[in-house]
């Protein structure tokens, strides 16, 4: 890279613009900081919580960890933007001006591809519950989530063996590092994989509509109702799959959108840069999401955060809303209360 004084230097580790103003750059960077600690202790809770109390016996937390290690990462690529400000040579190296951006990108291919996979199990699951346990396996798993990361891995580091123009870059700016057709192929797999998991919501959505609006038989069989519980299940947790989908495309859409204009020839003003790279943070904001989504909507992950921190859950009678700890206190208290009477009772007969 080109770098002709210090302060040519110093403005190739700007996120921004060279002309971009300084107070937005402290402000994003002071955002940057934010999502990375949300993300990096939100994101390793969530790893904690599967690891140690609900385990990767299913297809479901095997994606859910591998979800929370992308969002971990990206969390840890935004904190590692300041580095480049605070130490400007790392713009000057190719390798570490490379990994700025590539990190990101590697590791949104790989989360988008891990919610696909992740809906597709889910459709099975609705569609075929009976054969679910045969198609769905753990080696399967284990297997969409060596090729979700294989593939990202391998786009990431496509740069690094195809780039061969690192001294004609007059700064470490993200819109200028890669070929054309590189923002294109990140770009077009991140959409494809998004309309796939989108196809298959609806699918989704469509057959439980179909079965949960079905007339119920005036008798049913103890099957029938074992199977219509089952499905609600699965449409239960195809819910929270839909949901962490729905906000990882809303925010990852507009930036991806920019890197299809860049990778078609687009030439953005500075104000169109500030604003892509404010869009960039959006998108690195959805790895805080996730974590909040499980614990609201999973009732098993929420029970187990609850036991990590150990916070007492009071157990309360469904259908009379009686606190049960009061109720059995109560109970007790009552039985004594007979117990010395009876006693009384005798001592004077």
């Amino acid at each position: 890279m080109n770098v002709s004084d210090n302060s040519t230097g110093n403005q190739s580790s700007v996120p921004f613009p060279p002309e971009a103003d300084t107070t937005a750059l402290i402000v994003f960077l002071s955002l940057q900081q934010c999502v990375f600690i949300l993300s990096f202790s939100g994101n390793l809770v969530v790893i904690i919580v599967v690891l140690k109390y609900l385990k990767l016996n299913t297809f479901s937390n095997q994606m859910v960890v591998s979800l929370a290690v992308t969002d971990l990462c990206t969390g840890f690529s935004s904190g590692s933007q300041l580095l480049y400000v605070l130490f400007p040579v790392m713009d000057q190296n190719k390798v570490s001006c490379f990994l700025r951006y590539r990190i990101v990108v590697t590791m949104t291919l790989a989360s988008q591809l891990s919610l696909v996979f992740s809906t597709l199990d889910r459709l099975v699951a609705v569609y075929y519950p009976h054969k679910y346990g045969d198609i769905m396996t753990k080696s399967l798993g284990i297997f969409f989530i060596i090729l979700a990361w294989s593939f990202a891995i391998i786009t990431g580091i496509l740069p690094f063996l195809t780039e061969d123009n690192w001294d004609d870059l007059p700064f470490c700016f993200y819109h200028i590092m890669f070929d054309k057709y590189l923002y294109l192929f990140d770009s077009c797999s991140i959409i494809s994989f998004m309309i796939a998991s989108f196809c298959m919501n609806l699918l989704i959505l469509k057959t439980a509509w179909a079965f949960l609006n079905r007339v119920r038989p005036a008798f049913e069989t103890s099957r029938i109702r074992q199977k219509r519980i089952k499905m609600k299940s699965d449409v239960s947790s195809a819910k929270v799959w839909g949901l962490v989908t729905l906000f990882n495309s809303v925010c990852w859409t507009p930036f991806t959108a920019f890197n299809i204009g860049i990778g078609i020839g687009v030439s953005y003003t500075t104000s169109e840069l500030i604003v892509m790279n404010w869009l960039a943070f959006l998108g690195m904001f959805n790895s805080i999401m996730n974590p909040f989504i499980f614990a609201w909507h999973r009732q098993d992950f929420n029970k187990s955060l609850k036991k990590l921190f150990r916070v007492k859950e009071q157990r309360v009678d469904p259908v009379v809303g009686v606190n049960v700890a009061t109720l059995k206190v109560s109970n007790t208290t009552t039985t004594r209360k007979m117990h010395r009477a009876s006693t009384s009772h005798t001592t004077h007969s």
